[in-house]
């Protein structure tokens, strides 16, 4: 099994936690036919702070780092000089694959990442994504809780590559989110994947309901729900509880 546990990076406190990925049909439908979740390039997400360090963590680089290594202050400057393109180069390396973490669904959500009436989200929970993941010869998973951080003051630590991976700007709280990420770094001879990289994995394990947005029509459910039948898949389509009739 792929998932790995990894001391940089935190789980939740409850392995039973339920987790979401919300996704157009487009998305659904390839996961369903090819039975893979796609890990996108970091630098390929919508937030371009992706792999990047908060400002006070570099501007106190030289001070930090000068303290531990007194006694060669050229090696200093030369690794603080090189940092910033280490980091960039891994962005490039490095691929997400992005999860909500809630008991309920989450409007903000379907708006974000599903269209209204044409959206689907699946639901699992964090213990059914670690072990969903079929074999995958030389690749690791890591998966864990992003922290939320203020990226003008907090120092975080660059002692493993992992770290700016599951740290984000607290103005993205909202998505409380769980990720699991891959480095997928051979050397400057390997070129970076041009858009991310499918990973096999057990829908029957992963799976445990499927919903549609808010607003879908009846003939969306039934085309959702015949597309599972068809690649035989046995979960029940439930439409979302954001459009159950308010009562006065």
């Amino acid at each position: 099994m792929p998932y790995e546990e990894h001391p940089y990076v935190s789980k939740p406190s409850d392995d039973n936690i339920p987790v979401w990925r919300y996704m157009d049909l487009a998305r659904f439908v390839s996961m369903l036919q090819t039975r893979k979740l796609f890990f996108a390039r970091s630098d390929k997400m919508r937030d371009p702070f992706e792999g990047a360090m908060p400002r006070y963590t570099v501007e106190t680089r030289l001070e930090r780092y000068s303290k531990t290594n007194e006694q060669d202050p050229e090696m200093v400057r030369q690794m603080i000089e090189q940092m910033p393109q280490v980091f960039e180069i891994m962005r490039r390396y490095t691929l997400l694959n992005c999860w909500h973490m809630n008991e309920d669904e989450s409007a903000a959500m379907w708006d974000l990442y599903a269209q209204r009436g044409a959206g689907i989200a699946v639901r699992s929970t964090f213990a059914h994504l670690c072990t969903s993941f079929d074999d995958a010869e030389g690749i690791s998973i890591f998966i864990g809780t992003v922290n939320y951080v203020d990226y003008q003051s907090y120092v975080m630590p660059e002692n493993n590559s992992l770290h700016p991976y599951f740290h984000k700007r607290k103005s993205f709280a909202h998505e409380q989110e769980l990720r699991a990420v891959i480095t997928n770094f051979n050397g400057m001879d390997v070129p970076p994947l041009e858009s991310g990289m499918s990973i096999p994995c057990s829908l029957e394990t992963l799976i445990d309901s499927v919903y549609v947005a808010p607003t879908a029509h009846g003939w969306f459910i039934d085309v959702v729900q015949k597309l599972l039948w068809d690649l035989g898949l046995h979960h029940e389509v439930h439409r979302s509880a954001l459009d159950e009739k308010a009562l006065y």
